[in-house]
């Protein structure tokens, strides 16, 4: 039997993970989390009805991981969407416009985490809010603040 090498191991499993979390996506976007169906988002993905099983143990897990990701990817865009602008001014506008831009332009998984958001389940909203907190710590520390210690938006 011939080995896989560990490295092409590892990214056949980011991948089959990664569709996963997109089908995720899509089958909560459309049925909110409560009716998406794990065998549907399986076989969206392309995969047998069980592999979605070998990533995550439950179908909360799976949200856990796709709010992470999604959150994780939103920061993302909008860090490098501000990264080298030196004007708070500036700077929050392009924040925000980068926000924007990431919920227009991957709408599944905007609609999956707004879902998520106005669910009934607090824990999965408060699972929501603790993934956003590095958005709101980037415009805190690195708009807010510097915007106000120079004098450009009122402390207050």
């Amino acid at each position: 039997m011939v080995r896989i090498k560990t490295e092409v191991r590892e990214q056949f499993l980011n991948q089959t993970r990664q569709a996963l979390l997109n089908a995720a996506a899509e089958e909560i976007a459309r049925q909110g989390f409560d009716q998406a169906n794990i065998n549907t988002i399986s076989t969206k993905a392309g995969f047998a009805k069980g592999t979605i099983y070998n990533y995550f143990p439950t179908k909360q897990a799976l949200l856990t991981a796709l709010i992470d990701d999604i959150a994780q990817e939103h920061f993302e865009y909008m860090q490098a969407a501000i990264h080298d602008i030196t004007d708070p001014v500036t700077k929050l506008k392009s924040f925000f416009q980068a926000g924007f831009e990431y919920v227009t332009s991957h709408l599944p998984r905007a609609r999956a985490m707004f879902n998520t958001i106005y669910s009934s389940n607090q824990e999965q909203k408060n699972h929501c809010f603790q993934a956003y907190q590095p958005i709101f710590r980037l415009m805190a520390e690195q708009i807010l603040m510097p915007g106000i210690q120079e004098g450009m938006f009122p402390a207050g």
